[in-house]
């Protein structure tokens, strides 16, 4: 409840949570920011630390 994770449609979920065999829970979040350098520039989501 806390991180608003109940608000999510069950696509939204899908696309952001990702759980592993341990039980480990993973969420896949952006930042404003990063958000629209990625919308800027969509070439960058090819690299595997493109905002670092």
């Amino acid at each position: 409840m806390q991180l608003g994770l109940h608000s999510l449609t069950p696509a939204e979920r899908r696309d952001i949570i990702a759980y592993d065999s341990d039980g480990e829970i993973t969420v896949r979040v952006t930042c404003d920011y990063c958000k629209q350098a990625l919308d800027n520039n969509p070439e960058l989501s090819l690299l595997a630390s493109p905002l670092q």
